[in-house]
């Protein structure tokens, strides 16, 4: 790049021309330059970094702190739908219990229910007896045979009464 041994209208003296050293200096003051250019833009893009990571930090630690609360908002719904569980489980034992009592006494109706066109069949016919209207009873009189009318009797029944077959008059002993 540079040539300090460059020749100078055929001067060769070892020394650097005052040119060439102006061009070195001034190469050298633009590589200061730049470096100080780069090395402001590390310190902001390192600025900037540290500004990104204490946000995305920040925003990490709000992200943790509502999943925190997610997981508690979760955890107190999932305990009250445990509780609700529970609750329905009894309330279906307590059905299936009365269930098979209502059973047991739907089986005594349905064994009432067989009955029923036999006590139609029985209404029907004290329906119709009473629409019925009386019969008319004619007193009968015992008739005498032979036998009864050569030897009167007198029947006794334990002491109670006495009939007279004769007169058919009934007689209290006391």
């Amino acid at each position: 790049m540079f040539s300090f041994l460059s020749t100078n209208g055929g001067q060769s003296s070892g020394q650097p021309s005052p040119s060439l050293i102006k061009e070195a200096n001034e190469h050298v003051r633009m590589m200061h330059l730049r470096i100080q250019d780069l090395e402001q833009r590390i310190r902001e893009q390192s600025e900037l970094l540290d500004r990104r990571d204490i946000e995305q930090r920040d925003q990490l630690k709000r992200i943790r702190i509502a999943q925190e609360a997610e997981k508690a908002t979760y955890y107190i719904q999932y305990e009250k739908l445990e509780h609700r569980c529970e609750q329905l489980e009894t309330l279906l034992r307590e059905k299936e219990v009365q269930i098979a009592y209502l059973m047991h006494r739907c089986s005594f109706l349905d064994e009432a229910a067989s009955y029923v066109p036999l006590i139609d069949q029985l209404a029907q016919c004290l329906k119709m007896s009473l629409a019925a209207p009386p019969p008319k009873v004619h007193p009968v009189r015992p008739t005498k045979s032979t036998s009864e009318e050569a030897a009167p009797m007198t029947k006794t029944i334990h002491g109670l009464s006495t009939v007279s077959e004769e007169s058919g008059h009934v007689e209290s002993q006391d």
